[in-house]
C-alpha cells in the first residue's frame, strides 16, 4: 500500500509552496495501484525540462531498431558525428579537431563529448540568437578525449536534433512522436524549438499521467500493452552505467553513475529530473514509478519531499 506515504508526500509538497515550489501533479504507481494528486487544475502540460533527454534517448533506441540510416550510415551508438558537421571542423584548434573526429553518438547521449563544462542552458542562451546555436556549440573547444570526461550538458542533444532534421527531413518532434509517444497513446504534447531544431535536451511538455506511461514502459523493459515499443536491450543500455557521475541529492536519490539520459543509483533505482522540480523515478525492486511535475521550484526540495515513496 502506498496511500499513507502518498498522503505524507502530498502534504510536504503542499507545504513547500513557501519555498517557491509550484507543484502541478504527483503520480505514483506500484504494481496495479495508481494514485494521482493535482495541485492545480488537472490535465495541464508541463515543461519536462531535462526529463526530455530520456524521452529522446528512447526514440534513438527505437530508431536504431527500426533500421534508420543517416546519409547511408546505419544509426548506432558508435556512429561518427563529425561527418554531419564538417563545416564546423576547422573552428576547433588542432587538438579539438582530433577530439571532434572521435565523438560518437554515445558521447552525445552521455554528456561525454569532451567539453570542459556543460552548456546550452538557459543562462547562456539569454540574448543569444537561437538560429546560430551550432556556431555557439562548436565554438567550445573539445579539450578532453570523448568518453573520458563527464560534463552534464544540453549541447550534445541539440546536435542530435540537428542531425535528425538535416538528414531525415523531419523534426525530432515527429520522430519521437512516431516511435515512442503515439504508441503509448500520447498525443497532447508541445516542444520548444531553438531556431530550426527542437531543443532536444529540454522543452518537451506533456501531462504527468502521460509521463507516468513512459515510466511504466521503462519499468516493463520497453513494453506497452504487449507491444515492444523500444527494444529491451536498449532499455538495459539506458540504465547501465556509461560514466561515473554523482548527483546532488541525499539518499535514496543520490546517483553514482549516468547512463543514456538517466541517473543511476546503487540500489537499481534510476531517474531523470528537470531544474524546475520535475522528476521521473523508476524503482524496479518495488515496481514503483513516481512522477512529480512542478512549474517552478527546485529539484532538491522535491527530492526531499519524495523520500517516503522510495
Amino acid at each position: 500500500m502506498i496511500d499513507k506515504g502518498f498522503a505524507r508526500v502530498v502534504d510536504r509538497l503542499t507545504a513547500a509552496r513557501s519555498e517557491g515550489l509550484r507543484m502541478r501533479t504527483l503520480v505514483v504507481s506500484r504494481g496495479d495501484e495508481v494514485l494521482v494528486h493535482d495541485f492545480a487544475p488537472p490535465s495541464a502540460r508541463v515543461d519536462l525540462r531535462s526529463i526530455t533527454k530520456a524521452v529522446v534517448s528512447l526514440a534513438v533506441g527505437a530508431a536504431i531498431a527500426d533500421g534508420t540510416r543517416l546519409r547511408g550510415r546505419p544509426l548506432a551508438l558508435d556512429l561518427e558525428i563529425w561527418p554531419y558537421f564538417t563545416e564546423f571542423l576547422e573552428r576547433q584548434p588542432a587538438a579539438g579537431r582530433e577530439n571532434l573526429r572521435a565523438v560518437r553518438l554515445r558521447h552525445l547521449l552521455t554528456s561525454t563529448t569532451g567539453n570542459a563544462e556543460g552548456f546550452l542552458f538557459r543562462r547562456d542562451l539569454e540574448g543569444r540568437d537561437r538560429g546560430s546555436l551550432l556556431d555557439h556549440i562548436f565554438a567550445h573547444e573539445l579539450v578532453h578525449r570523448p568518453g573520458s570526461h563527464f560534463a552534464y550538458s544540453n549541447a550534445g542533444w541539440y546536435l542530435i536534433s540537428a542531425m535528425v532534421r538535416e538528414e531525415l527531413g523531419v523534426g525530432l518532434r515527429d520522430v519521437v512522436g512516431d516511435l515512442v509517444l503515439r504508441p503509448l497513446g500520447i498525443t497532447d504534447v508541445t516542444w520548444t524549438a531553438y531556431g530550426r531544431y527542437e531543443a532536444a535536451a529540454t522543452g518537451l511538455s506533456m501531462t504527468a499521467v502521460d509521463l507516468a506511461a513512459v515510466g511504466r514502459m521503462l519499468l516493463a523493459g520497453g513494453v506497452h500493452e504487449g507491444r515492444q515499443v523500444v527494444p529491451r536491450a536498449w532499455i538495459a543500455c539506458m540504465r547501465s552505467p556509461a560514466v561515473r557521475a554523482s548527483s546532488d541529492y541525499e539518499p535514496p536519490l543520490r546517483a553514482n553513475a549516468y547512463g543514456l539520459g538517466l541517473w543511476l543509483c546503487d540500489d537499481g533505482t534510476y531517474y531523470c529530473d528537470g531544474t524546475g522540480g520535475q522528476f521521473l523515478i523508476v524503482e524496479p525492486r518495488t515496481d514503483t514509478v513516481v512522477v512529480a511535475l512542478a512549474e517552478a521550484g527546485d529539484t532538491v526540495t522535491v527530492a526531499r519531499c519524495l523520500r517516503d515513496l522510495l
